[in-house]
């Protein structure tokens, strides 16, 4: 790090990722939007104890004119989450225009879920349309010895079936394992907020983001079903993402892999998708 740099750090709000930024002063200090004005503290406290990164540039103005912008805003007070945020503080200040990747992903995303989860009338009718669906397929196809047994006190049990499903996700699927372990952003969606659901245990806030996730890839969430098209052409990446999710931490309990293991397990075939 250097005087002119635009330094962030990773932070939660809750469960949802952010990054914070500002431009290092060079003396043990940076300048940064605080949330409510623009400051300068020592960079300690900037960082709070998280690892500080630099942003890199292919072209931006040198370090005095970068510390000159920072100091010429200092006690401003107008910061806006999607408009003049941090980042679009510290990218004006490096290169003269402000701009910022972050308010595109993921909190739009998850502006927009919430918008869509809220919609309660709505969202009861269609999950007690689902739950209606769920209970038919339980007694077509899993005729269990006891009706009352834990479906997931099974799996958890047959040591055998877990292994299997453990193989059709990872041997079926080649492409799987080269899938790069960060890489939860698609074209369509950003996975980052359902990885936080799944590792702090909001297993039902994940379910509805998953769907919510599906819909949207498919641009079906305005009707909230699927059609056989949608499930045929469901963009492969998107669908390893959340297998991968799902089975990592529900420790190999959950995901469409092992569906499909239980699926198999009972005789049924797959019809009309690859």
């Amino acid at each position: 790090m250097g005087k002119g740099d635009h330094i962030y750090v990773e932070r939660y709000y809750g469960f949802v990722p952010y990054t914070h930024h500002g431009i290092d002063c060079g003396d043990g200090k940076a300048i940064h939007y605080s949330g409510t004005d623009i400051c300068k503290i020592p960079l300690k406290d900037f960082s709070q104890g998280q690892k500080v990164y630099v942003k890199q540039y292919n072209n931006s103005d040198v370090s005095d004119i970068v510390i000159m912008r920072a100091e010429s805003r200092i006690g401003e007070r107008n910061y806006h989450l999607v408009f003049n945020n941090c980042e679009h503080f510290a990218n004006w200040c490096k290169i003269g225009k402000d701009e910022s990747e972050q308010v595109i992903k993921p909190i739009l995303d998850l502006l927009d879920f919430f918008n869509w989860r809220l919609q309660d009338q709505e969202r009861q009718y269609y999950k007690n349309l689902i739950d209606k669906h769920n209970e038919i397929l339980r007694k077509v196809s899993y005729p269990l010895n006891n009706e009352h047994q834990d479906i997931s006190k099974i799996l958890k049990d047959n040591a055998a079936f877990k292994q299997n499903s453990y193989q059709v996700a990872y041997q079926e699927q080649s492409d799987f394992l080269q899938l790069e372990e960060n890489s939860l952003v698609t074209d369509k969606f950003d996975y980052t907020i359902l990885q936080n659901l799944l590792e702090n245990g909001f297993w039902q806030e994940a379910d509805e983001l998953t769907f919510y996730a599906m819909l949207k890839v498919v641009n079906r969430e305005n009707d909230r079903y699927f059609r056989p098209v949608d499930i045929s052409n469901f963009p492969y990446k998107d669908l390893l993402i959340i297998d991968k999710l799902w089975l990592t931490f529900s420790q190999e309990l959950f995901g469409f892999s092992v569906q499909k293991a239980i699926y198999q397990r009972y005789g049924f075939v797959f019809i009309g998708c690859n």
